[in-house]
């Protein structure tokens, strides 16, 4: 392993941290603001609007802002930022502005991240493998985050859990500073909308033709929405059912454990047979996992089968979707790609994150549930016919 990529790999394990230890209880601390559950879905789809519409705006000045390990940096600070004036916020306008600071930051660092791990990775035959450890250990980093984040909820309030994921993406933000200078210029961060454009232009050139698939970016989509409107509402189903924070933040850790192996494993089954079925596979375990949340009301072990199941789903999923976005871009296009990857997550993100507090509000968790094993499984078609149409697209040098 690199040196650089032993640093990202650190970088990301911080983000990750943070978002166990911190950013998993911030649905929990706007309802102790008083929040309806329409209301939360409403602010956290506030956070996911403002990282579209800040990736796009970043891309497509990326070239006069500077190097991207500056940048990398700045993301995480303004990570770190957001959670301090989160965890200080008295009103839920307050915390919303704070959401409008993180959402920025996610977005220069979602941007960045994937395209620097894409040239570092850039070549390798066993690149689904590396992918799984590198995002694997992002994993266990959520793992640790979310055990202590929970103890610190239960103990010391949800603020303090918000101050240690500060803590954690600020240390981020000096590892990112430590990066070295790439051996080659710097390719161009095309705003993931200008790629979303250029991909349907009657005018592509061949070089617009490395664009993603599309019948791939409407399954990433379809497991974004499923995996955010359960996802978003899922601490505060286990607070209606009397589940401690500790408890809670015990559950996330499982499942970021268990994670670091599926997301190994399938890297390298990947490698071998391709990424479409381990795509499809990963969705299909998604729309389970839903049934076995609804089935948590009655038989409280439910859920435990449901947080093991989602490792693998969300591990086979994940590595393999991004090593996907690796494998189909070459050097003059992998940072369009990885933004058009990233613009195409954060728009399931938004539509599962508004869905999911309107349903919870309106019809209840169950009907939530139902309705995201029903998109995951519309995922794991889209997954399947790209399997059809690429059965032998696997790792490939670039």
């Amino acid at each position: 392993m690199s040196y650089n990529l032993r640093v990202m790999t650190a970088v990301t394990a911080t983000f990750y941290c943070a978002f166990g230890g911190g950013g998993a209880f911030i649905g929990l601390f706007l309802k102790g603001l008083g929040a309806s559950y329409m209301q939360v879905s409403l602010v956290l789809t506030l956070f996911i609007s403002t990282t579209i519409v800040a990736s796009a705006v970043y891309g497509r000045y990326a070239d006069r802002l500077g190097a991207r390990r500056a940048w990398l940096a700045v993301g995480l600070l303004l990570l770190a930022i957001a959670y301090v004036l989160i965890a200080r916020s008295q009103t839920l306008a307050q915390a919303a502005g704070a959401r409008v600071v993180e959402g920025i930051g996610a977005a220069i660092y979602a941007t960045i991240s994937l395209s620097i791990v894409g040239d570092l990775l850039s070549g390798s035959p066993e690149r689904g493998r590396q992918m799984g450890v590198y995002r694997g250990i992002g994993s266990v980093a959520y793992a640790v985050g979310a055990l202590i984040g929970g103890r610190l909820a239960d103990r010391s309030g949800i603020a303090a859990s918000l101050i240690f994921a500060a803590i954690s993406v600020g240390s981020g933000a000096l590892l990112a500073a430590r990066l070295h200078p790439g051996p080659r210029p710097r390719p161009t961060l095309t705003s993931a909308l200008e790629a979303v454009v250029e991909s349907t232009s009657p005018r592509s050139t061949a070089a617009a033709r490395t664009t993603l698939p599309r019948i791939f970016l409407v399954g990433v989509i379809l497991v974004m929405a499923a995996l955010s409107a359960s996802s978003s509402m899922f601490p505060l189903y286990l607070n209606s059912l009397g589940r401690s924070r500790t408890a809670i933040g015990s559950l996330g850790a499982l499942t970021a454990v268990l994670e670091f192996p599926a997301m190994y494993f399938t890297g390298i089954l990947s490698d071998a047979i391709g990424r479409a079925p381990l795509l499809a596979a990963g969705a299909g375990a998604i729309a389970l996992v839903q049934i076995f949340y609804i089935g948590a009301a009655r038989v409280s072990f439910s859920v435990v089968l449901g947080q093991i199941t989602r490792s693998f789903g969300y591990a086979s999923f994940t590595a393999n979707a991004m090593s996907y976005t690796a494998d189909l871009s070459g050097e003059n296009d992998r940072a369009a790609n990885s933004g058009l990857f990233t613009l195409m997550q954060n728009v399931g993100q938004l539509a599962g994150m508004l869905l999911g507090g309107v349903l919870a509000q309106l019809l209840g968790f169950g009907a939530l549930f139902a309705f995201c094993a029903v998109t995951a499984l519309c995922a794991a078609l889209a997954f399947y016919a790209l399997s059809r149409s690429h059965p032998h697209h696997k790792a490939t040098p670039n």
